[in-house]
């Protein structure tokens, strides 16, 4: 379809609607799956973290293939087909009973969101141009954190009401709604170019763009932060209130981080160069995960919960933003796509470190509790330092 299509409001209002769709089902589910596994289902850390292995490492490895997919089936397609495939994990977890059915959800879910999510970064990016292109993303990231904002109270509430079953079925219907509202409404956006290179030749463009591959690697150290406070949170509750529900601590939190998002990247982006940003963020995120492991009681997890928001709040729009720049037009689908094959083991890395952490901290007294945040904080200092490193020889350059 032209570009008249994606200046129509009908069009971009669909596509605002489902971006509120897709992470009001994701985040009633998420925020409540691993304390539900940790607190009900009895399964040790590490477990919990290679379900979120699992679905980390299957979302960045189909993600490769998904985001030039995109440009070559058409986005629209390939939306369709993720938001299908988190529907039947959706309906997994709503049954589940054994750890290898969890594994298998956990890898549709990342899955689905492999084929969808490079494909909405790339309708996100046809709307915007050069001057607006952060602040597109930051409305495409404050829609979609609109879910954390009402998700995980309106999960809780339904959980509460009825059961954890109940909740992954309303999730799997929301899901369905995008679905109609994908088929209906928004149009098939391709690009000839890419679709004649092929899914390799997409591939095979992103891993020659150098200054791409060595950004991807650069922001992937700031992920093993980002993974850990998920796994943090239900092994922290499981300490000082195993019955507290999350859902109101998310939604603060959230809410907090998407009512500050548009005037910080507005002011940050005014101030200072994006890997800058990256390591303000990346501190924000570190005081975040250290706040909630070194918590001793529930308003010290309320505290780096918001802390952590605010960090996300910064750092994700301006990634997009940056990762589009890189694609030019028209490819963003697969360049979103390509991160996957670095976030692959950091996705790994994190979660897996992080449940060994917190298991041999479990078995532990004194400070040597409190191992895992200790670590984390190390690496999270390192992590600003780099970006601040960074900043100055670009700024130089």
């Amino acid at each position: 379809m032209g570009v008249r299509s994606f200046e129509s409001k009908a069009t971009q209002f669909a596509l605002h609607l489902n971006t509120v769709l897709l992470g009001l089902g994701f985040y009633m589910l998420l925020p409540l799956l691993n304390p539900y596994l940790y607190n009900e289902k009895m399964f040790t850390a590490v477990l919990v973290g290679y379900l979120a292995s699992a679905r980390e490492i299957s979302s960045n490895i189909s993600m490769v293939f998904g985001g030039p997919l995109g440009n070559i089936i058409g986005c629209k397609n390939t939306m369709i087909m993720g938001i299908t495939t988190r529907v039947m994990a959706f309906v997994i977890f709503a049954f589940a009973d054994d750890f290898i059915l969890f594994i298998i959800g956990g890898a549709l879910i990342g899955l689905g969101g492999a084929l969808f999510l490079p494909a909405s970064t790339a309708y996100y990016d046809a709307i915007s141009n050069d001057e607006n292109r952060a602040r597109m993303f930051s409305i495409y990231n404050m829609l979609d954190s609109s879910g954390n904002v009402i998700g995980p109270t309106l999960g809780s509430i339904l959980v509460s009401f009825s059961n954890f079953r109940v909740m992954c079925l309303i999730c799997a219907g929301l899901y369905v709604m995008a679905i109609v509202v994908s088929f209906v409404c928004l149009p098939n956006l391709k690009n000839e170019e890419a679709a004649k290179a092929g899914i390799v030749g997409n591939i095979m463009e992103c891993a020659k763009n150098k200054p791409f591959v060595k950004f991807l690697v650069i922001t992937s150290f700031a992920s093993f932060i980002i993974l850990q406070r998920d796994l943090t949170i239900p092994v922290k509750l499981g300490v000082i209130d195993p019955t507290y529900s999350v859902g109101f601590m998310y939604t603060l939190a959230s809410l907090i981080g998407i009512t500050l998002q548009l005037p910080m990247v507005k002011f940050f982006k005014k101030k200072f160069n994006n890997y800058r940003i990256f390591g303000i963020a990346s501190m924000l995120y570190t005081m975040g995960v250290s706040l909630l492991g070194f918590a001793v009681n529930i308003p010290m997890l309320y505290i780096g919960c918001i802390v952590y928001a605010i960090g996300h709040a910064l750092y994700m729009p301006v990634k997009s933003a940056q990762v589009a720049e890189f694609a030019g037009p028209g490819k963003v689908a697969g360049y979103y796509g390509f991160q996957g094959l670095v976030g692959v083991f950091i996705a790994f890395l994190g979660n897996t470190v992080g449940g060994y952490l917190y298991d041999f901290a479990s078995g532990q007294t004194g400070v040597l509790t409190y191992t895992p945040w200790f670590v984390f904080l190390v690496v999270g200092i390192s992590i600003v330092v780099m970006f601040t490193v960074l900043s100055k020889k670009k700024k130089k350059a």
